[in-house]
């Protein structure tokens, strides 16, 4: 809203033009715009400023807005307040856990997984599986996992199945096991 004297909450709204004895007008000091930034309730000082609106409506809280600094938005209607944006990704760090920081997130990892890049999604970091490397060739058998294929082992695969050559069992027996 306005006043004469630019303070939210001002009485200081109406004036009156009078004419003075000489016949000249006297015009009063002119309507501005009040400080809406002034009053305690807006937010945005802890992680943005407050903005006062160069056309009010003269209802307070639609006559300013949160300028927030990086990683932050205006949030709330009553009280308009600058906060976190958050993050973190839907369904990154599983299956640990994303703790949101500002304008980046961290992946807190179980064992078994690194906080890495995950380049399929484009996520900076991801709770990606432990790599072991290509399965260890054993002698006398032949690994018949598909994973082999992929000549990488990780964490959270299923184990590499090996079956032995023919001629080779496992305890060396006749018809003894061979996976």
């Amino acid at each position: 809203g306005y006043s004469t004297d630019g303070i939210l909450g001002s009485t200081l709204v109406s004036h009156d033009v009078h004419c003075t004895a000489s016949g000249a007008i006297l015009y009063p000091d002119p309507c501005v715009n009040m400080d809406d930034c002034a009053s305690s309730a807006n937010g945005c000082d802890v992680n943005g400023r407050c903005m006062d609106k160069a056309d009010p409506t003269g209802v307070h809280l639609d006559d300013f807005y949160c300028d927030c600094d990086s990683g932050f938005a205006q949030t709330g209607t009553d009280l308009k307040v600058c906060t976190n944006v958050d993050d973190c990704p839907a369904g990154a760090c599983t299956p640990g856990a994303c703790q949101d920081g500002v304008n980046s997130y961290t992946c807190l990892c179980p064992a078994g997984y690194d906080a890495k890049p995950n380049p399929l999604k484009g996520w900076p970091q991801d709770c990606m599986a432990v790599s072991c490397g290509e399965p260890p060739a054993v002698p006398d058998a032949s690994a018949t996992s598909p994973q082999v294929a992929a000549a990488d082992v990780h964490f959270d695969h299923p184990p590499v199945d090996y079956e032995c050559n023919s001629g080779y069992t496992l305890d060396g027996s006749p018809g003894g096991l061979t996976k």
